[in-house]
């Protein structure tokens, strides 16, 4: 069985922005993972647009680069974008509610719902809440 991770917003921030602390280790990171064989990669709409939020207020250049990764993710074959439907929305809630005495966003638990439901344990992300549900984080 091919190997599969998922891509969080940390991990496009950081690959996009060239001024954040981890963008150079984002884009070895990806350089590595390019070589191995039979790779796929999952994210989420949820995901794409919170990269989307991020950049919104950060100038037109990076604006533009978070639009076009956006499309580029969207239209990728490896990269399965998964759509926020009503029920894991619903399912994502819970989950935000049970998990009270945590920071998890409401994006972080449509992404770990995502991640259990297809077997998934990488994260491409620098964080931490991912750890604390028994995922490995990667960046």
């Amino acid at each position: 069985m091919a190997r599969r991770v998922y891509v969080d917003s940390s991990f496009y921030i950081a690959y996009l922005h060239s001024d954040d602390t981890l963008h150079r280790l984002a884009l070895d990171l990806l350089h590595s993972l390019r070589s191995e064989a039979g790779l796929s990669y999952t994210t989420s709409d949820g995901v794409l647009a919170e990269v989307l939020a991020f950049f919104a207020r950060r100038g037109h250049r990076l604006r533009d680069l978070a639009v076009n990764l956006a499309r580029d993710v969207m239209t990728a074959p490896d990269i399965e974008v998964v759509e926020q439907r009503r029920p894991l929305l619903l399912q994502a809630l819970d989950l935000y509610a049970a998990r009270g005495d945590k920071s998890y966003s409401l994006t972080d638990c449509s992404s770990m719902l995502i991640c259990r439901a297809r077997g998934i344990t990488d994260v491409l992300t620098h964080d931490s809440d991912f750890e604390q549900e028994g995922f490995s984080i990667l960046l």
